[in-house]
C-alpha cells in the first residue's frame, strides 16, 4: 500500500481559506524513511502547514479511541486491495470515509 500524502497535502492547499481554516487532518502513521519532513515541508510550501499534524503510530485502544474521536478518516492510498482492514475499522468505529476514487469501494 502506498500512502498518498502528498497528493493529500495538495488538495487541502487548493482548498478556499474559509475551507481550510476548518480543517485539520491528524496524520497516523509511523514516520517511514522520515518522510514526516518532507510532508511538513511541502505542506509549508503550499501555505496549509496548519492543516496537519503528525503524531505517529497509534496501536490497540490508542488507534481506536482516535478513530472515534476523529469526524472522518481519511484514505489516500493509490492502490487498495478489494477491501481494507484499515477501511472496515473506520466504518466499525462509525465514521464516514474519505477514499481515493477507484478502488474496490467507491464503484
Amino acid at each position: 500500500m502506498i500512502k498518498n500524502i502528498k497528493s493529500l497535502i495538495k488538495a487541502v492547499s487548493y482548498l478556499p481559506d474559509n475551507i481550510k481554516e476548518r480543517i485539520v487532518f491528524i496524520l497516523v502513521a509511523p514516520n517511514y524513511k522520515n518522510n514526516w519532513n518532507r510532508y511538513k515541508k511541502l505542506a509549508k510550501e503550499l501555505n496549509c502547514k496548519d492543516n496537519f499534524d503528525y503524531i505517529g503510530p497509534l496501536y490497540g485502544d490508542d488507534k481506536y479511541n482516535a478513530m472515534e474521536s476523529a469526524q472522518f478518516i481519511c484514505y489516500a492510498i493509490i492502490f487498495c486491495r478489494l477491501f481494507s482492514i484499515a477501511t472496515l475499522e473506520a466504518m466499525a468505529c462509525a465514521k464516514p470515509c474519505l477514499i481515493k476514487f477507484g478502488n474496490a469501494l467507491s464503484c
